[in-house]
């Protein structure tokens, strides 16, 4: 599936959809004669783990997490842990219980979707049905993963 094809779905794909469908392209970027990204990623998480042991998140942490990816998971953790902690109620972006926010997809189905969070943690959004041409494939991929 190419950019435009998302484009005129008027979805966002998961970020990791980009490995099947731009599989040559993100093995090319993710690979070095010298050094595999794996690498990279391994020693970086190594040093976030005895920064956020010793320090907390700091300025240093967040450089390390803006050069790998994945960073934005790190953000919505930290997010969705103030939103809770505070009670706040604040509106992330999170992999939750469906529990009817998609009327296509079971209740116990995982969806990466607006969830509003507070003490009790996230708690899904209505998001209404899926476009029509997705309706299918998304059910069956689901499906499929239980």
């Amino acid at each position: 599936m190419a950019i435009d094809d998302f484009r005129a779905l008027r979805l966002i794909p998961s970020w990791d959809v980009r490995y099947f469908s731009f599989t040559d392209r993100i093995v090319a970027e993710e690979t070095t004669p010298e050094e595999m990204k794996a690498d990279r990623d391994l020693q970086a998480e190594e040093r976030l783990g005895t920064i956020f042991r010793t320090v907390g998140y700091n300025d240093e942490a967040r450089k390390i997490l803006g050069t790998k990816g994945g960073a934005n998971y790190y953000v919505s953790v930290l997010d969705v842990i103030g939103s809770m902690v505070h009670d706040s109620g604040d509106i992330v972006v999170a992999d939750v219980r469906n529990e009817g926010a998609i009327p296509d997809l079971p209740p116990g189905a995982c969806a990466e979707i607006p969830a509003r969070v507070g003490a009790d943690g996230p708690v899904a959004l209505p998001v209404g049905p899926l476009p029509l041409a997705v309706r299918g494939l998304i059910p069956a991929v689901k499906a499929y993963e239980s």
